[in-house]
């Protein structure tokens, strides 16, 4: 399948998620796994080359539970091992899990495919919405920016050559940090979102399974339920402040957004809606929409685009490397294709 990678300057209608049902869900859980051990075998011969740098804290004594307790985060590192005469770019992975679940792990598969572009790759841990809502994550994976940016010498990272990306929840933070504040977006050169929320006010089209993650995500821990005098524009006046789609100009990194056509979870809207703002403002914006894929990126097109993109923008050599391990395939041949490459 060949993406269709285009600049939109239209707006179009939006819903936050739509319908997931519990089949959808552990078709996608199926379907993470079947990609994770893909990428593993398909990048096996390369991980002797690399090395890990786990637990690196960032954070320490963060509040939890209202304030009942407190936590520490980490980041993960994944490095070729061969020297470098100089720094390295840095791309770095949010996970996803509608911003109440996961952990930094789910991002391992993925960070062969840029450190073995020459890449410094990264995943890292964020207070999930359970533990302390908005806007906790948000100011985690800043703070994770800043730290790297801070101990950059000691990890051969160029400071000023970040590339963010995140899947669905991480999608969101990801895409939020490179263009809320330019103090937190110092370094990003670029960041990408996959299948992931930009618009989080809860409108008529949003399911109960979207609205329950967004509203746990946004929710007042003095209030959980939302039912207080004034709860309810005060979540609505939380989301239009956790929207990236409202913090855009034209000083913002550029943008790549991924999107499947057959996504429940996360309406195709969302990523179009988003692109069109981008442009409406002068930013630099693509849109990889796949009609064939669901929430998650089974599809090794996506992740040919999101090297070629990180290629253009941290200097890079992830796509030599990604078509290296998953080459190309040709488009297949209709009959009278076949019948005239015969003759």
């Amino acid at each position: 399948m060949i993406v269709r990678s285009v600049l939109l300057s239209i707006s179009m209608p939006f819903s936050v998620l739509t319908s997931a049902s519990a089949q959808d869900m552990a078709a996608m859980y199926s379907q993470g796994m079947k990609l994770d051990f893909d990428l593993k075998a398909r990048c096996s011969s390369i991980m002797p080359s690399l090395q890990w740098q786990r637990d690196i804290t960032f954070a320490e004594d963060l509040p939890v539970n209202e304030g009942k307790g407190t936590t520490s985060l980490a980041l993960d590192l994944l490095r070729p091992k061969a020297p470098s005469e100089a720094p390295r770019p840095l791309v770095l992975f949010v996970h996803g899990g509608g911003w109440t679940s996961g952990n930094r792990s789910m991002g391992e598969g993925f960070l062969p495919l840029f450190a073995g572009g020459g890449a410094v790759a990264g995943t890292l841990s964020y207070r999930l919405s359970r533990a302390a809502p908005y806007p906790a994550a948000l100011e985690d994976v800043a703070a994770a920016v800043a730290w790297i940016r801070t101990h950059a010498d000691e990890f051969g990272i160029d400071p000023d050559r970040i590339g963010i990306w995140g899947h669905s929840a991480g999608a969101h933070l990801a895409v939020h940090t490179a263009v809320f504040d330019p103090s937190r977006a110092e370094g990003i050169r670029c960041a990408v979102g996959v299948s992931g929320p930009y618009n989080l006010l809860l409108e008529e089209n949003a399911s109960m399974f979207g609205e329950m993650m967004v509203r746990n995500f946004l929710r007042d821990p003095k209030d959980p339920l939302g039912t207080g005098p004034g709860a309810e524009e005060a979540i609505r006046g939380r989301g239009r402040e956790a929207s990236p789609i409202n913090h855009l100009d034209d000083a913002d990194p550029p943008l790549l957004l991924i999107q499947g056509g057959k996504d429940t979870v996360c309406a195709a809207a969302q990523a179009r809606e988003m692109a069109g703002a981008a442009m409406n403002v002068g930013l630099e914006v693509n849109l990889g929409f796949y009609p064939e894929i669901g929430h998650v990126p089974t599809e090794p097109d996506v992740f040919r685009t999101m090297a070629r993109f990180f290629d253009r923008h941290l200097g890079t050599t992830c796509s030599a490397f990604f078509d290296s391990i998953w080459p190309l395939e040709p488009p297949a041949l209709d009959a009278s294709q076949a019948k005239e490459m015969e003759q």
